[in-house]
């Protein structure tokens, strides 16, 4: 009898995994513990070994697609069974939604609504006696005291992106410069207003690169780390005066520039020598190398 073949979680955070390679091609003989696919996970990739035998009778899930934990990637059974009926159960099961948090309790029922106080409506603002006014174009001139016609939020979109409204020529009515001249304009390479490649004038099409799941999962844990627990910050204040000092009176007689770096690690050799519970790791004669300078 022909039974589906389930993606399992192959880590202990896997929720997904995506199938790189199928060792088997359908109608092939399969038998347990045999390798059927290649599996990414969100940790590593890792072989999916199979755990029926008979024939993989179908690919539900290609290569280069993702499946949830328990989700059907493929079928095995005997050579030449019917599977329709299988085949339209997988089907209906990928089109239903995955499962999310438990529902809302349910209404209040008549009457307990009834048993509330019900509280006096809110009272209704009286219309405002005239709109306002909307704001007029803010002046923007050339070098030579010309007035640019912009729109207002032309102006804010050139400055936000650091554009020069003077290299725009505006399509608006009277040369007036608008959104659309903003976002078709292109810049020097490099230079500033610059908003990347273009091709005939045109702007390049856009290319959207699938990210791995062990990317994807990395960009998720931090994002947790970031967001799901709170953060506060220390700020100190200390006088580095006699420290820049002492690095430009090195740097003038030394043959290589000796950086901050140098002064901190030092700073951190002298801590450890008078708490040693610092984590830290010391070693010979409270000397710190610095690249080829010793600084002691």
């Amino acid at each position: 009898m022909a039974e589906q073949v389930l993606m399992t979680a192959l880590s202990p955070t896997m929720e997904e995994g995506t199938i790189t390679t199928w060792n088997k091609p359908e109608g092939e003989t399969v038998d347990s513990g045999d390798v059927l696919c290649e599996v990414e996970t969100d940790k590593a990739s890792m072989d999916y070994e199979a755990t029926q035998e008979g024939t993989l009778l179908k690919i539900v899930v290609g290569e280069g697609q993702t499946a949830r934990v328990g989700q059907a990637i493929a079928i095995i059974g005997e050579a030449g069974e019917d599977i329709t009926a299988l085949e339209q159960e997988i089907a209906a099961a990928a089109a239903s939604p995955p499962p999310t948090a438990a529902p809302e309790p349910a209404a209040a029922t008549t009457a307990e609504r009834t048993a509330r106080p019900v509280a006096a409506p809110a009272p209704v603002a009286p219309p405002a006696a005239a709109s306002k006014p909307v704001p007029a174009a803010p002046q923007v001139t050339r070098a030579d005291g010309e007035r640019i016609k912009a729109s207002p939020l032309a102006v804010k979109l050139a400055a936000e992106r650091n554009i020069n409204l003077a290299l725009i020529h505006g399509t608006g009515t009277g040369g007036r410069i608008v959104k659309q001249d903003i976002e078709n304009f292109r810049a020097v390479p490099g230079g500033p207003g610059h908003a990347g490649a273009s091709i005939g004038g045109r702007p390049a099409p856009d290319e959207s690169i699938p990210v791995t799941g062990k990317r994807k999962v990395i960009a998720q844990r931090l994002s947790e780390s970031k967001f799901s627990a709170p953060h506060y910050y220390l700020k100190s204040s200390v006088e580095m005066s006699a420290t820049l000092e002492a690095r430009k009176v090195l740097n003038d007689s030394l043959p290589r520039k000796v950086s901050l770096n140098a002064f901190f690690i030092k700073l951190c050799a002298e801590a450890l020598k008078r708490h040693p519970s610092v984590n830290a790791t010391w070693q010979g004669d409270a000397i710190v190398q610095f690249g080829s300078i010793d600084v002691g």
